[in-house]
């Protein structure tokens, strides 16, 4: 998108992680996939990061924990791993509310109808209302609170049902 300050240059305003399923037992290995961009690119061929911590480590592992038990829960248990999971979308502020985080989750929703499985994501604060606005409805919510820490998150599971799958 052209920068605020300066048309001429663009800017990177939003980007988003899709974790995608495991093709159907039988079915051909998936080699590619096609980025919203369009270039097909050879799956597992990103450099390796070292992992960088923003914030309190034992908030960031109760959260990771949480999310990792409740995807089964919600998700994989329910829809055999066959579904598409937003796994992070965010948005530069300068830029929210243009339609940007709307770009990059329907992008998801069309690879998942394509595929034929549900569209699934555990919503922020902020993007709960976006996400209702999509579609998509609350299977329920889960806690994240690290040990001996006051503070907690209410995190909701939601899904976007395809016309073919119908919400657990």
């Amino acid at each position: 998108m052209p920068s605020n300050t300066d048309p001429s240059v663009w800017e990177v305003v939003a980007f988003s992680v899709w974790a995608m399923p495991s093709p159907p037992p039988g079915a051909a290995s998936h080699e590619t996939y096609r980025s919203p961009i369009g270039e097909p690119r050879p799956r597992n061929t990103l450099p390796m990061m070292r992992p960088i911590t923003f914030g309190n480590c034992a908030r960031e592992e109760a959260f990771k924990s949480a999310c990792a038990a409740n995807k089964d829960r919600f998700f994989d248990g329910p829809y055999n791993k066959r579904h598409v999971f937003l796994k992070i979308l965010l948005c530069h502020p300068d830029y929210q509310r243009r339609g940007a985080g709307t770009a990059l989750t329907n992008w998801g929703i069309d690879a998942a109808r394509r595929l034929g499985v549900n569209t699934t994501v555990f919503a922020s604060p902020m993007g709960e209302s976006l996400y209702e606005k999509l579609g998509f409805k609350k299977l329920g919510t889960f806690r994240v609170q690290s040990d001996g820490d006051a503070a907690f998150l209410e995190i909701p599971a939601m899904v976007l049902a395809t016309a073919t799958q119908r919400v657990q």
